[in-house]
């Protein structure tokens, strides 16, 4: 299997390419290539291209570039609405749910969540998040950008009205349904999920999701923490209506 590797979309086109920095050093030092190697290079916004090292330098790389392809979207996008959680944790979760395919991460602030950001700590997460981002799609050859949104709190996100085929909004209270219960046969184009902080979301913010569309669901007999919630949820609809487990 050829190397792939995450390009600038502005870089990738026919012709003469020259990589410096890190993807220099992945090619040159990571997976050690040689002069005939063949790769393909990706932009993260759903084109590919094969191309060949031509010449490896001390600093920088040169390769030729075949004529960009653009790649089918994704049959299934998947957006998770995760409330903010305790450093480590909450960048674990954005890491994994890239890997996993998620096409969008809204980060959000919510009563019961112990991180308070101000507006200015706020902007600093949300780069710290596209970086997460964007080094995982880089490890994981993501033909397709995950969209990180700025950090919103609970309210205001949800009276943006995001829209989707499926919501649903994880929940510890009575009236949550099954999981396996709520899911639609046959396919789907796109859902969206809410996951609580450390303590869960409160009642009334539940309430507020379930009045905009949101279906209120149990994951089972037992209590996940925040970031195994998000990625647990990742991993049953990616697995269930998008590309996890496929070819």
């Amino acid at each position: 299997m050829s190397v792939r590797l995450l390009v600038d979309p502005v870089a990738l086109r026919a012709g003469a390419l020259t990589l410096s920095g890190d993807e220099h050093h992945y090619l040159s030092k990571v997976r050690r290539l040689a002069v005939g190697a063949h790769v393909v290079l990706l932009d993260g916004a759903g084109r590919m291209a094969s191309a060949e090292l031509r010449d490896i330098g001390s600093s920088s790389s040169q390769l030729w570039v075949e004529e960009p392809e653009t790649l089918a979207p994704p049959r299934f996008q998947l957006h998770v609405a995760p409330a903010l959680i305790k450093g480590e944790r909450m960048d674990l979760a954005i890491t994994k749910m890239v890997e996993l395919g998620v096409h969008q991460i809204s980060p959000l602030s919510s009563e019961r969540s112990v991180v308070k950001l101000s507006k200015e700590r706020a902007l600093g997460r949300h780069k710290r998040f596209e970086s997460l981002a964007l080094a995982a799609s880089r490890q994981c050859q993501n033909p397709h950008p995950t969209v990180i949104s700025e950090v919103k709190s609970l309210p205001e996100w949800l009276d943006s009205e995001p829209a989707a085929e499926l919501k649903l909004i994880p929940y510890l209270g009575a009236a949550a349904e099954p999981l396996a219960s709520v899911l639609p046969d046959g396919d789907i184009a796109s859902a969206l999920v809410m996951i609580g902080p450390e303590g869960g979301f409160s009642e009334s913010e539940a309430q507020a999701a379930c009045t905009r569309g949101f279906r209120s669901v149990s994951l089972g007999p037992r209590t996940l923490r925040a970031e195994t919630a998000s990625i647990y949820m990742a991993s049953v609809l990616g697995f269930r209506y998008g590309d996890v487990g496929s070819r």
